[in-house]
C-alpha cells in the first residue's frame, strides 16, 4: 500500500511517501505562504522518482500540531481531501 502524508509543524512541511509502512521518501521545506505553488511540484518530483503515477497512492494523509485556523493547515486539508475524493469512482446509472 502506497500512502502519502503530507506534515506541517510550524512553518515546515513536510512530503512522506511510504510503501508497506516504510518510508521511501521524504522531502522538506519551509512555509512562505506557497504551499500551492510547492505542494503539486514536489508531489509530482514525488511521483516520478518512484516511478508511480497518482492512481498507485491508496491513500492521502494530513498530520499537523499547528491550529486549524492557520491558513496553509485549512490549504493542505483541502488538498488532502481533494487527493482522497478525486481516487473515487463514480457510476452514474444512466438508464431511468
Amino acid at each position: 500500500m502506497n500512502i502519502i502524508i503530507l506534515s506541517i509543524k510550524e512553518k515546515k512541511i513536510t512530503l512522506e511517501l511510504f510503501v508497506d509502512n516504510r518510508m521511501i521518501y521524504l522531502e522538506s521545506w519551509l512555509d512562505n505562504n506557497d504551499i500551492l505553488e510547492i505542494f503539486f511540484e514536489e508531489l509530482d518530483k514525488l511521483l516520478k522518482l518512484n516511478n508511480l503515477n497518482i492512481k498507485n497512492i491508496s491513500k492521502f494523509k494530513l498530520k499537523t500540531e499547528n491550529p486549524f485556523g492557520y491558513t496553509t493547515v485549512r490549504i493542505a486539508e483541502t488538498l488532502i481531501s481533494s487527493l482522497n475524493f478525486s481516487e473515487k469512482e463514480f457510476y452514474i446509472n444512466t438508464k431511468i
